[in-house]
Parts: C-alpha cells; structure tokens; sequence
C-alpha cells in the first residue's frame, strides 16, 4: 500500500505567544510559539502478508517504510538580549539562565519497521470459555532524523499481548 498524509501541528504550538517557565527548576525555559511552522508531509509504504481464520486464528507480518518531510523538531538557543527582541520579548536580567525553545520544521525524518500480530481463539475450551482468545503483537521501529527532530512518540520496540473474551449479546 502507499499513501500520502500530512501532519497539522497544534493549534497552540503555532499561535502567536510565549510561555515563561518558572525560574527556580533546573532549566528554565521561554518556550515561544512559531506562527509560520508548517505541516509535515509523509510518503507511506506499507507492505503485510495476512491470514484469516487459519485453524481458528488471525496472524499478520508487516513492513513499512515512511519518508517525513518538514518533521516539527525543537530548537533551543541561550536567551540573548537580541533573540528575545527578535520575538518581542523585553529582556530582564532574569533571563539569563534561560533558554528559548521553539518548534521548527527540521527537515527529513526517515522511519522503517516490522510488525507482527497473532490472535488465537481457544475453540478447544468448554462451550462457556469459547469466546476466550489470547493475542500477542510486536512493533519495532528504525528512526532516522534530525537531532532535533521531536521524535519523543516514537518508542523503538514496542510489545503486547493479553486474553479477550468475546460473547454474543
């Protein structure tokens, strides 16, 4: 499969604004938002192998590979008396252990993974355990970018698995 996405950022994220931290934690941040930040766009490659109702079970494996451009990421510079003219901020004195934050689009990020899941139904059991099903799935993840991409969201291995217990109404 292929599809083409586009990512918003959030409306606070790019409404005109700051917000001063408080000075007393171990790094005190302006975090100032950026108006002209744009959406980031995706070019999506998907590719899965899928098997329904084998012997009572459902199993897929899958590839991906997704090419992100205009991915947001956070630049931080020291709060200098100029860079804080530059977003109207009247410099105080206060402000010199600061560091202004800001989103930007950082460029290309680069994602690829595999995926797999497998759910079992235990047709096996009495006639009232029958909508007991167990499942596990696994997701790991290969992630390319800038350094200061926000890549926080992304977790390189993520794994599950638990009982479901279907019954008709």
């Amino acid at each position: 499969a292929y599809a083409r996405t586009i990512g918003r950022p959030e409306m606070s994220f790019i409404t005109p604004g700051a917000t001063v931290s408080d000075p007393d934690i171990a790094s005190p941040t302006i975090t100032v938002n950026n108006p002209s930040l744009r959406p980031w766009t995706a070019d999506n490659f998907d590719l899965s192998l899928e098997s329904y109702n084998f012997m009572d079970g459902f199993g897929s494996i899958g590839v991906f590979h997704k090419n992100i451009d205009d991915f947001f990421g956070t630049v931080r510079s020291a709060a200098t008396p100029e860079l804080l003219a530059q977003y109207g901020i009247e410099y105080d004195p206060s402000f010199a252990r600061y560091t202004v934050a800001t989103l930007s689009n950082e460029g290309a990020t680069k994602v690829t993974g595999f995926e797999f899941s497998y759910r079992q139904s235990l047709t096996f059991l009495p006639s009232w355990a029958r909508g007991l099903q167990v499942f596990v799935t696994a997701t790991t993840l290969k992630i390319k970018g800038s350094k200061s991409a926000d890549l926080e969201g992304f977790n390189p291995e993520t794994y599950a698995g638990g009982i479901n217990f279907i019954r008709p109404k």
